[in-house]
């Protein structure tokens, strides 16, 4: 073999044994860069995102939590002795709405078995509250309460539960929602989407 077949031989394996050298620091520095994050702890905006939820998870119990306690003294038979009548409950829920100034809607919950009976204008912590009351066969009234959030951040949906019954509460637009009912969660989360939806185009 010449000696110009040696050296390009040579320089070949010299390339070849670069190529191979780069390619492993950079495998290298792929595998310790993924390592690096997947042990490093969350970022600054994950911990501020989660201090914030639970900021707000904290709040929303401050409010909720009395009002399902209200609730929890109604009994099936609490609301079965009053008739059904939607003219004089939405002639009730304008009085209300002029009263309170707040925005209210009267969401149609017939596809989960509930039909309204009635509202009332009541109070919580000196600010008003507007309570839609609504019944179903065999089980504890449903109540949707709605309050001024005085400029507060909306919030998600928050499924809790408090003393014996279901709740699903949320901020939106300036105003407080808590939905009470003896439902599971899933149900739960069909009545909001109906209420919520309800609310959302007022």
């Amino acid at each position: 073999m010449s000696n110009d077949s040696r050296e390009k031989r040579w320089q070949s394996l010299r390339l070849i044994q670069l190529g191979w050298l780069a390619l492993s620091v950079g495998l290298g520095y792929g595998v310790a860069y993924t390592l690096v994050k997947l042990t490093s702890g969350p970022s600054a905006e994950n911990v501020r995102q989660l201090a914030d939820n639970r900021k707000q998870e904290r709040e929303q119990h401050e409010w909720v939590e009395p009002i399902v306690q209200s609730q929890s003294f109604y009994v099936a038979n609490t609301l079965q002795h009053i008739e059904s009548d939607l003219e004089a409950v939405l002639v009730e829920l304008a009085k209300v709405t002029q009263s309170t100034q707040l925005r209210t809607a009267l969401p149609d919950l017939a596809t989960e078995g509930y039909t309204v009976k009635r509202v009332q204008e009541l109070g919580f912590l000196g600010q008003p509250l507007v309570q839609l009351l609504y019944s179903k066969a065999d089980h504890r009234p449903l109540a949707i309460c709605i309050l001024p959030a005085r400029g507060g951040p909306d919030s998600r949906l928050q499924l809790d539960r408090y003393h014996g019954l279901g709740t699903a509460s949320w901020v939106e637009n300036d105003q407080r929602f808590v939905l009470v009912a003896d439902e599971s969660h899933a149900t739960l989360q069909q009545l909001y989407r109906i209420t919520r939806g309800v609310f959302s185009g007022t």
